[in-house]
């Protein structure tokens, strides 16, 4: 009983498969016993569900670097465009750094032409100063504390010491700190320029008026002379409107102008008797003009003044001129006349000793002769006359003119 169990459990598991293939007239089969046939079974389904897993892997494959792929792009052209973004930065600051250098080298180019032109008034100036010092507009003895150094003929003061420094700074200067030169170098040298261009103008415009007020004393002086003072009232032409920038040149033409009317002043006045003709230790005895005769005792013209001294007292000429006549003159007794030009002579007369010859050039001071009582004389004295063309006038004309003019 229990071996026919066992038989049928054993045939249930041998008991085989067969598998009939036909193909036409062919016919093919094959025998497999039971555990065959799951094992093919399993390896197709094994078999399937491999492929399904490759087919499955593959498709997550190709996404997977679809992906990357367009991170890899997207990356790419974030960085592009930031490097874009520099290299459009760099060239603005680029492009900014040489117009800012350019600006700066403008500037710079400006103020070295500023510099040459007061380089070039200042030159211009020298002879105008040195005319000025030697009218004693300018003291160059000793310095002026308060004395800018614009107008100096010394030389010790450098007006333009500070500019010139300041230019060499820039010169010393890397240009690549544009900063340091915007904000505070070129600001500090225009200042200077500005400052030495206004000292500049306001010196020479100070110096002219100086100058004015110096032709108005000379004139003053002059005027009781009447015409053979040079006349300083004449003047005209055409009205032609000046510009900003023509100031300085306007300024030093009217400085010109002013220290030839002066020159011409003083020239003129060294041709005049303006000397003190009294000799040392006399007094006036007789004046100008009407007066009773020592000898007729009646009215008579006095064509001259009368010093009282010493005889032999030095008689010195009163301006520079030309000897004309040495010698006796009748009345005048020995006497010396000296043509200054213009028709303006003087006489020294009744003197006891002549140190002149005609021809002799003198100027004023020159020692011509000696107090005496020649000629028609009561005692000993110089007779001092200013003729003009010839005509006797009141010498303390002179005498007062030359007075105020010294003190000038």
């Amino acid at each position: 009983m229990s071996s026919k169990s066992g038989n049928s459990l054993f045939d249930a598991r041998a008991k085989s498969h067969t598998i009939v293939i036909a193909r036409g007239d062919r016919v093919r089969h094959w025998t497999l016993p039971s555990w065959g046939l799951g094992v093919l079974a399993g390896g197709a389904t094994l078999s399937v569900a491999a492929g399904v897993a490759a087919i499955g892997l593959l498709l997550s494959s190709d996404r997977v670097i679809q992906l990357m792929l367009d991170r890899e792009v997207r990356t790419t052209n974030v960085y592009e465009d930031r490097i874009n973004g520099l290299r459009q930065e760099l060239d603005r600051v680029t492009t900014r750094q040489l117009v800012d250098r350019e600006e700066i080298g403008r500037q710079v180019g400006n103020l070295l032409s500023q510099q040459q032109r007061i380089v070039g008034q200042f030159e211009r100036l020298g002879p105008l100063m040195e005319q000025a010092a030697d009218h004693g507009l300018i003291d160059t003895s000793k310095p002026d504390p308060t004395d800018t150094g614009v107008l100096s003929t010394s030389g010790a003061a450098d007006p333009l010491l500070g500019l010139r420094s300041q230019i060499e700074d820039v010169s010393r200067t890397d240009l690549t700190d544009i900063a340091h030169l915007r904000s505070e170098l070129l600001p500090s040298i225009r200042k200077t320029v500005g400052l030495v261009e206004e000292q500049q103008r306001a010196s020479v415009s100070n110096l002219s008026q100086q100058v004015a007020d110096k032709v108005d004393r000379m004139t003053d002086a002059l005027k009781p002379l009447g015409k053979v003072a040079a006349s300083t009232e004449g003047m005209g032409g055409p009205f032609v409107a000046a510009s900003i920038d023509d100031t300085f040149d306007t300024q030093v033409r009217q400085l010109e102008q002013r220290l030839a009317i002066l020159e011409s002043l003083k020239n003129s006045a060294d041709q005049l008797p303006l000397g003190d003709p009294q000799p040392k230790g006399t007094v006036i005895s007789s004046g100008f003009g009407v007066r009773s005769d020592p000898f007729l005792e009646r009215a008579a013209l006095h064509t001259g003044i009368d010093f009282a001294g010493l005889q032999g007292t030095s008689v010195r000429a009163t301006g520079a001129g030309r000897v004309v006549s040495a010698g006796d003159m009748g009345g005048y007794g020995q006497a010396v006349e000296i043509d200054h030009g213009n028709g303006v002579s003087t006489r020294f007369a009744h003197l006891s000793r002549i140190d002149a010859h005609v021809g002799d050039h003198v100027k004023a001071g020159t020692i011509v002769g000696a107090i005496g009582s020649t000629g028609r004389s009561t005692g000993p004295h110089l007779h001092y006359e200013v003729r003009i063309r010839d005509e006797p006038v009141d010498p303390q004309r002179y005498i007062r003119a030359g007075r105020r003019w010294a003190a000038l």
